[in-house]
């Protein structure tokens, strides 16, 4: 049996933020990664 998932668009916006500020260690950095 084949599934198709699909995310909407938007979804992952968080996770995007909450890897930028693994990545950098920092809020500010990674603020200023992300152009916020």
């Amino acid at each position: 049996m084949k599934q198709n998932y699909t995310v909407r668009h938007g979804a992952l916006e968080g996770v995007e933020a909450f890897l930028a500020v693994a990545r950098r260690r920092s809020f500010r950095r990674a603020a200023a990664d992300l152009g916020v």
